[in-house]
This record gives C-alpha cells, structure tokens and sequence, in this order.
C-alpha cells in the first residue's frame, strides 16, 4: 500500500511543477502582455515568445497597467527543463546578469478615457538554449507575483521534417491531427538518442494542451536520424475549429462582428453581435483568423499601443439552456488561461451566457470553451474538424552526456493549410 501512495505522488509531480511554471497573470490590472522579438510593428505581433540563441536582437517584454501610478516592477529569469521542472543550474551558468531586473522603462497612455501605462523590458542575452521563464513581482518574489510567462531560446543543430500524418480510426479522422516528423541529429554525439531526446508539439501557440516527451517510433544510426511516424502514437492533436473574431480598431463605426459601440463617462463599451454553439455545426473556412491571438490597433492613431483605448466588451452565447460545466472565453486574450474574470454567467431569459472583459483597441480572436482537468475543453462547444488551419510547433530537446539541463537544439513551425 505504502509503494502505491508513492508511486501515485511521482507520478502527479511533474504535473504539479508544469502547473507552477505555466502562464499566469495574478494582478488583475495587468493587460496586453507580449514576450516578442524585436521587430517593426504590427507585423511584430504575429511573432512568438521565441528566440534563435545566435540572434542579436533581444526579446521585448511589453504589458500594459491600467493604473496612473508608476510601479517599478522587478523581473527575474527562470531557467526550466524540457517539461519545465525546475533547472539544477546556477543563475551565472546561463546569464551574465545578475537576476534580478528593474523595470523602468514605461509611457503614459495618451488622450485616452481610461488611463495606462505602458511597460517595456528588453531581455538580457543568455548563454543556453532551452526553456525559461519570466517572473515579474512588485517587491517580494515570493509574495508579490504580478505575472509570469514562458519563452524559450531555440539552437539548429537538428534538421526536423514535419508532414501531416495519418489518424488511426475514421471518427478520429474527422476530428484530429498529427505529425510525422523525421530528425536529422548528425550535429551531435548522441550516444542514446532514445533517452537524449525529448520532443514537445503544440498548437497555435498554447503550452495547455502541448504533448511531451515524445518517443520515437524508429531510429536510424547510421544516417543518425530519428522517425516520428506511429499514427497510433501520441503526437496526436483534436483540431478543433477556426477561432472567432471581432475588430474593436473603430470606436466611431462598427467593425466587423460589432453590434453597437457606447461611450460612458471613463470608458468605451462594445457589444459584439451573438455567438452559438458550433458543435454539430459543418465546417465553415469563411475567413482567415490569427490563430487565437489578438493585434493591438486603432484607425486613424499613430501609434495605439498607448494611444488606442480600453473598451468594456461584452461578448454573448447563444444557448437555450444552462450547460453541464462553466463557460470561458478563450485565447491570447485570456493569457490561454482559463481565467476567473472571462468566465461567463447564463442569464436565462436572454437564454445566453455573457460575460464583459476590458480589451484594448484592436482585432481579436477567441473560442468559448470549458474548463478541463489539465486543458481547456474547446471541442464541446466548438466542435472539431480535421480541416481546420492549424500552427504547430515541434521542439527538440538534448540532454547531452553529463550534462544537467536540456538544451532546445532543434525548432519548427508547421501550419496546416
């Protein structure tokens, strides 16, 4: 009985320390938060929390506070293995810096109703591959954690070919996705490549429903490369469907998907027209989204990142009744959290769910979805189709001989078409 409790804590431990180490936004004054490489704008947007090691360039760490008073925030940087378990290494073994960051850098919002300011940080260079994370508290860290978020810093010394690969079973056909994936490892002395390795997918951006540590179905020494190709493997997504959107870009005529815009004495409201359930639904390529996440701009404005306003938005799902769990309103807008401020309430005589969320001007995408054990559940409302344009991400971990920590040696992006 006593080998059984144990067995049951280490098997639940590495979800408890992916769970400490995930996205999260505690402070609910912070919005817009982006972790992007530095690029020209607004293409910059569309970017992700990633960097080549070789590059130049820093990561920019950008948040808005919708509070007048400047608060001098600190930063820290974790470092975190391929299932982002805490490392074993010392800070000066990836860093130069001492860890520990003020951040100063910030403009107040200009002729808005509601005030903000406007945070920046660029990110110091580091030494190693692999993933981190980025803690930002007000005084102390072990108290005051106003957010974190993951990035992760990528070398190529692999050669990763990824294909859309066969699902096992005609419903999971309709409804899933996978990868074959083919790694070219010559680059490196792997000894054991199957205990060496660690692959990690995910999609459109999200570390909620990511796999880990997948295993390879064959490997050949001699070309030194690994085959991802067992379409009764793990590397197997559901598709769900294509996100929804709205554009809060006009506060002077409505943009697509806005029913009505207000103006209150300290804010803007937004009403975006009525949402329905789409499980059972055909599948609809009406047009293209984002992929979940959003674009901060505004019509007629330089420059909206402090210039564009926040909107109290007020989103609505059509549902005859009460369903069996809690409603969320999903995506980059929410951090890919499911988080207690977009939960939804059903009103029963509208016969909706409803919910209100300030959002900075701009275009955003968004699903509803359901709270799950260790993901958000999307499919039961949203449903899932085989065709739906998704982006993967296939990661590629080494932990070489006598080493302590994983290195991230091999980084592609796959989108389904």
């Amino acid at each position: 009985m006593l080998k059984i409790f144990f067995w049951l804590v280490l098997s639940l431990l590495p979800l408890a320390l992916l769970a400490e180490n995930e996205d999260k936004i505690l402070k609910k004054s912070i919005k817009n938060l982006k972790l992007l490489p530095e690029a020209n704008e607004p293409q910059r947007q569309m970017l992700y929390s990633a960097l080549p090691l070789a590059q130049e360039n820093p990561l920019i760490l950008e948040f808005d506070e919708v509070n007048e008073d400047f608060v001098r925030y600190t930063l820290k940087i974790i470092r975190c293995e391929a299932d982002w378990s805490p490392s074993r290494l010392q800070n000066t073994e990836f860093l130069d810096d001492y860890n520990e960051f003020y951040i100063t850098d910030y403009m107040q919002s200009f002729n808005t109703k509601m005030p903000y300011l406007r945070y920046q940080f660029a990110l110091p260079k580091l030494k190693l591959s692999g993933n981190y994370l980025v803690q930002v508290y007000e005084s102390d860290p072990e108290t005051d954690l106003a957010f974190q978020k993951r990035f992760f810093i990528y070398e190529e010394k692999t050669v990763i070919t990824a294909a859309n690969g066969n699902v096992a079973g005609v419903a999971q056909f309709l409804t899933q996705q996978r990868l074959d994936m083919t790694v070219t490892y010559g680059a490196l002395n792997a000894q054991n490549p199957h205990q060496q390795f660690k692959m990690v997918i995910r999609q459109n951006n999200r570390w909620d429903n990511a796999i880990y540590n997948i295993k390879p179905m064959g490997i050949d020494l001699a070309q030194q490369k690994l085959i991802y190709n067992n379409p009764l493997s793990e590397q197997t997504f559901e598709a769900g469907n294509e996100f929804r959107m709205v554009d809060l870009t006009n506060l002077d005529l409505l943009s697509f998907r806005v029913d009505s815009v207000a103006s209150q004495p300290n804010y803007f409201e937004a009403f975006v027209e009525k949402d329905v359930i789409r499980n059972g639904w055909v599948y609809d390529r009406r047009y293209n989204d984002m992929n979940g996440r959003f674009m901060v701009g505004a019509r007629n404005m330089r420059d909206a990142q402090i210039q564009g306003d926040y909107m109290l938005v007020h989103f609505y799902l059509k549902s005859p009744q009460e369903l069996s769990q809690e409603v969320y309103l999903f995506g980059e807008l929410s951090n890919w959290e499911i988080r207690e401020d977009f939960k939804m309430s059903y009103k029963a005589p509208k016969q909706a769910y409803e919910v209100a969320v300030f959002l900075k001007q701009g275009i955003y995408n968004y699903l509803y979805a359901f709270a799950g054990e260790s993901k958000a559940d999307t499919q039961t409302i949203e449903g899932s189709f085989w065709q739906t344009r998704n982006e993967y991400d296939v990661l590629l971990y080494y932990r070489p001989f006598g080493a302590r920590s994983d290195l991230l040696v091999g980084y592609r992006r796959q989108a389904e078409e």
